[in-house]
Order: C-alpha cells, then sequence, then structure tokens
C-alpha cells in the first residue's frame, strides 16, 4: 500500500487551487505573467514536443521537438515505447545531474512487457522454453499415480 506524507499532499493540493485560479483569470498555469496558451486555430503540422523539468527548470539539452507524421487524428499516438526510451536514454539521463529522481504518470510507453505472459491457452511446451531462456531454474517432480 502506497501513503503519502500529509505534507505531500497538502502541496499538491495547493498547487491545484492556485493553478485553478490562474486559469479562471486566463492565465498561464505555469507563470503568473504569461497568457495561457491558446487553443489550435489549424488543423496543420503539429509539433511534439517532450522535455523534463523542476523546481529549478527545464534539464539543459532535455528536449525534443519532432514533426507529427500526420496532421489529422489523435497526435498523442505518436509518443511510443521506442521514442520514449530513445529520449530518456540518450536526452534525459545523460543530461540529469547527481542524485536526480524521476518521476512519471502511467502513460502506456513509460512502461512495455518485455515477456508476453502465459496464458491458459499457452501451450506447456512454450512455457519450458520461456522459463529456460529466462534462466530459471525448475526443479521437476514426478507426478504421482
Amino acid at each position: 500500500m502506497l501513503v503519502e506524507r500529509p505534507a505531500v499532499v497538502a502541496q499538491r493540493l495547493a498547487f491545484y487551487e492556485k493553478r485553478q485560479k490562474l486559469i479562471q483569470k486566463g492565465l498561464c498555469w505555469q507563470h503568473k505573467d504569461v497568457h495561457g496558451v491558446m487553443p489550435p486555430y489549424s488543423r496543420g503540422q503539429r509539433l511534439i514536443v517532450v522535455h523534463a523539468g523542476s523546481k529549478n527548470g527545464f534539464v539543459e539539452g532535455a528536449q525534443l521537438v519532432y514533426k507529427a507524421s500526420s496532421c489529422t487524428g489523435d497526435y498523442h499516438k505518436e509518443m511510443n515505447a521506442v521514442n520514449f526510451t530513445k529520449w530518456l536514454t540518450e536526452k534525459l539521463i545523460p543530461n540529469l545531474p547527481p542524485k536526480s529522481a524521476i518521476v512519471m504518470d502511467n502513460a502506456s510507453y513509460h512502461s512495455v512487457r518485455v515477456e508476453k505472459c502465459p496464458t491458459t491457452n499457452t501451450k506447456k511446451a512454450e512455457i519450458q522454453v520461456t522459463i529456460l531462456r529466462l534462466k530459471y531454474y525448475v526443479k521437476r517432480f514426478h507426478s504421482y499415480k
């Protein structure tokens, strides 16, 4: 069970309250002097922007900006596990200060299943091959009749 410290909960609630007030005033929640982001006015090309930041600002050298491959449909699918892993290993981690912590949401591309889990339809031989490939030790028991 995950339990948050009361101080962390209080900080998050204060953040949400302040953010809501700024949005109601028409200001961008990132900074009190910047007006909010305008909604898109065209259905043209979109840019995908990936970055990381902290209380000290954005991580220097960790930005990734590229054109979406499609002008229509759900551009959220432009980021996938391959793109995310490449950005994480080549752009973000090398530019993080020592003793940094990475906090992520549960976007589907943040965690990818490497091995497909066996199901009730999986053949015994397939399970055995997987076990051997992953180098698990399996003790065989003789069946009783």
